[in-house]
């Protein structure tokens, strides 16, 4: 984070020959919503297999009996996996489309419900970060191709990158709660087409450059809206947008 405080801190220390100084704050400022920005689009690309939209692929897979690469079908009917450096763990209970339950999940499923944690350091390129999360998906429709996600989750990242929107290397310790709304995912396309994912999102940050470094802490309220295209839109606050491809690329609007 590079602040207004940053600049008045870094211009100190040149003048009294290399103080320290920090900030915190509740208010984010604009590098602590360009830090989200770029931290949710790694968190919900599907690059690498991991994340959000990795987590949906393979959990529609498993609930239609097609277990996934990579992914293990343990004795006791969960399954497990490890994408992007991430373990991965499901266990899914299905039913038809007539609402009878299913001794396993397999062809006819119609609607499943899936809990999903992960852990583990998330790679991808110039962006790394240790990882966890805990929470249930409900899925339904899955027999029109199109699975729909309804659930909650919460996230924890640890994350180092190097910033898209500055020349800077940044550090975010960031906790998400999640609400997931009628997330329309496309079991051929691999990217999802509609819904809403709704972030709660708690955070410390610290940045650096050759001139000094600055830290803070925020919260702040994310809405991700996903279209037809796989491109999403993300608000923070509702006041700072940015636009996430389906590959993971952000820009702010």
């Amino acid at each position: 984070m590079r602040s207004t405080h940053f600049f008045s801190c870094v211009a100190l220390a040149a003048a009294v020959g290399g103080v320290a100084c920090s900030s915190n704050s509740s208010t984010p400022t604009s590098n602590d919503y360009d830090d989200v920005a770029q931290s949710t689009a790694a968190l919900v690309a599907p690059s690498g297999g991991g994340g959000e939209m990795g987590s949906m692929a393979e959990a529609s897979s498993i609930a239609i009996g097609v277990t996934p690469v990579g992914v293990t079908a343990n004795a006791s009917g969960s399954f497990n996996g490890v994408n992007a450096g991430v373990t991965y763990d499901f266990t899914l209970s299905c039913t038809s489309a007539s609402g009878a339950a299913l001794p396993a999940c397999g062809p006819t499923t119609n609607d499943a419900q899936a809990s999903v944690t992960w852990s583990g350091n998330l790679t991808l390129p110039d962006y790394t970060a240790s990882v966890s999360r805990n929470g249930s998906w409900t899925l339904s429709g899955l027999q029109s191709g199109t699975a729909t996600f309804n659930g909650t989750g919460s996230l924890t990242f640890a994350a180092t990158f190097e910033s898209s929107f500055r020349n800077e290397q940044a550090n975010a310790n960031l906790s998400y709660a999640a609400s997931y709304n009628a997330v329309t995912y496309d079991e051929t396309a691999h990217f999802a087409t509609g819904g809403s994912i709704q972030y709660t999102v708690n955070g410390s940050e610290s940045a650096s450059n050759t001139g000094g470094s600055s830290s803070g802490s925020f919260t702040m309220n994310a809405m991700l809206t996903f279209a037809a295209s796989g491109t999403a839109t993300l608000t923070l606050d509702g006041s700072h947008t940015y636009t996430i491809t389906s590959a993971g690329t952000v820009t702010k609007i």
